[in-house]
């Protein structure tokens, strides 16, 4: 699961891919599981469905067609790991958008920015009125 992570997010330090590992493994969820060690590799399969599928929709072209089957396997197998996915898929969007804008500011003086921000409010709220 781990080293999943560290390719959905491009990490790069050695040492905050060890971090990532470590915290995977002290993981409330994660943890909470080991008394039934009898269930652990079938929940810890159902947990790499899902974060191959979240790898998948974020970083493959046609990547949904797949992760769609790896989220129903894994929603079969056990169900708590849809809010992982979802975390996952989140944080990468939220890291790409804050690249963007930044890039963005960056590029843009701060008036150009509050005017197109202003047009896009109020075209949305032209057409989808509260």
């Amino acid at each position: 699961m781990a080293s999943v992570i560290v390719s959905m997010f491009d990490i790069k330090s050695k040492i905050n891919s060890i971090l990532i590992g470590g915290i995977l493994v002290t993981f409330p969820t994660i943890g909470s599981l080991m008394p039934f060690m009898n269930t652990q590799d079938s929940y810890q399969f159902g947990a790499m469905l899902t974060g191959i599928g979240a790898y998948l929709l974020v970083k493959k072209e046609k990547g949904y067609l797949y992760s769609m089957v790896l989220f129903t396997l894994s929603l079969a197998i056990y169900q708590v790991y849809l809010g992982y996915a979802a975390g996952l898929i989140l944080v990468y969007f939220l890291i790409c958008k804050m690249e963007i804008l930044a890039l963005f500011h960056k590029l843009a003086p701060l008036h150009i920015v509050i005017v197109m921000a202003n047009a896009w409010s109020q075209a949305l709220f032209k057409y989808f009125p509260i």
